[in-house]
């Protein structure tokens, strides 16, 4: 099972993602697996939820915060993000 696949099981339907980029490869290839699994199970895609965030911690912390601040927040947020850096600064929120 697939970390969203999990998210998704444990009854999330607003799914947040952060990314790096829109424009590397596989950074589409991801997108493109994140929005076909939300539609696989239902789950309407809300572009407001999708965060393109560098890979420094504080951009990574900004973008949680901007989800966290949204009225309807986020009950998961699925990371794109590959740098442990990044996960520490989000799990601070």
């Amino acid at each position: 099972m697939t970390p969203l696949l999990y998210l998704i099981s444990l009854g999330n339907q607003r799914i947040a993602m952060i990314t790096s980029s829109n424009n590397i490869p596989f950074e589409k290839k991801r997108l493109a697996g994140y929005m076909d699994a939300l539609n696989d199970h239902g789950i309407p895609y809300v572009p407001s939820y999708k965060m393109i965030c560098n890979n420094h911690y504080l951009d990574s912390y900004n973008c949680v915060e901007a989800l966290m601040k949204l009225p309807e927040k986020p009950t998961a947020i699925f990371l794109l993000q590959r740098s442990d850096r990044i996960r520490r600064s989000e799990l601070r929120l």
